[in-house]
């Protein structure tokens, strides 16, 4: 699907951007503002934080249960306290691309960050 592969495109490009809570550009960006920024290259605005993003789209995995997740959709995470606290995008059924803390915009594999998917809640597909 073209508004997927812009969607990865436009992601990767942002690979490398450093982390900076409230940011929203590549010179320096937060997770929800990852997010945003790569849905607005196929102009769907989404809202600015993750757990106001949380409440769009259907789910399409759960914890331990990641076959239906595919390229495009969010993935949710808890903080500490609970509620909603980080989001990325799904690469594909075992990786995901975010802006994290300390370290910038990443790909992760789910298999290599027990701790992280620990507080992953699901993910959802906001392109159907």
């Amino acid at each position: 699907d073209s508004q997927i592969d812009i969607l990865t495109q436009t992601a990767q490009t942002l690979l490398g951007v450093p982390y900076a809570w409230g940011g929203t550009n590549a010179s320096g960006i937060d997770c929800s503002g990852f997010t945003r920024n790569i849905f607005q290259s196929i102009g769907i605005n989404l809202p600015r934080d993750a757990d106001q993003q949380f409440a769009l789209g259907t789910i399409s995995a759960l914890p331990n249960l990641f076959g239906g997740m595919r390229r495009g959709d969010l993935l949710f995470f808890s903080g500490e306290n609970g509620g909603v606290s980080h989001v990325g995008m799904a690469m594909d059924s075992h990786e995901f691309i975010h802006a994290r803390g300390g370290q910038g915009v990443i790909v992760t594999r789910i298999d290599d960050d027990p701790e992280l998917m620990q507080r992953f809640l699901w993910s959802k597909r906001v392109i159907i």
